[in-house]
């Protein structure tokens, strides 16, 4: 995983604009129906991103580091809109409110995308609404966007991505394990 620095890739005023709308309808929906229906009705909005998204690291996953030129990468909601599944596959509910927040979209190849989904097991603090604090979280998913999280994993010599710490209870290591299972 590599570091990812989204300083100076804000999307322009009109952009920025149509998803403060669009967040606006979500807040105001007067329920899960509803939220569904904007977010399906407007998934281009954060598609129309992924070139600009793909352009940071020159192509190159930012989960995985694997450089995509034939393959249909993707943008992923690194907390997930929809649903938030744990561990235990419990569902601890998506992150709607974030559906069109630019900050929360990683440029991921398709087999990471779609392997990692609804994967997102949040220890303490979860967030549950749009007034909640996500930095109070305490989540087990790396971060590419955090400068800490990258420096959590290797390469092995046969180029298989490990856990860089050795104490396989550390935090680091379960943080690690939980992302590579991912």
């Amino acid at each position: 995983m590599i570091f990812v620095n989204l300083q100076g890739y804000e999307p322009n005023k009109e952009w920025l604009n149509r998803a403060n709308k669009l967040t606006a309808d979500l807040i105001a929906a007067r329920n899960t129906a509803e939220r569904k229906l904007i977010i399906d009705n407007n998934a281009a909005l954060w598609l129309e991103l992924k070139e600009a998204f793909c352009a940071i690291h020159r192509r190159k996953c930012w989960y995985s580091e694997s450089k995509n030129d034939y393959s249909h990468c993707h943008i992923d909601h690194f907390r997930p809109k929809s649903n938030a599944i744990d561990e235990m596959g419990k569902d601890q509910g998506g992150y709607w409110w974030l559906t069109f927040n630019w900050r929360n979209y990683r440029y991921s190849a398709p087999a990471g995308n779609i392997r990692k989904r609804d994967y997102f097991h949040v220890l303490a603090n979860k967030a549950n609404g749009p007034t909640d604090s996500l930095e109070d979280e305490d989540i087990l998913f790396l971060d590419p966007t955090d400068p800490s999280d990258p420096d959590k994993l290797k390469f092995d010599n046969e180029g298989k991505v490990i856990s860089k710490s050795s104490d396989i209870t550390s935090r680091n290591s379960r943080q690690a394990e939980y992302t590579i299972k991912g």
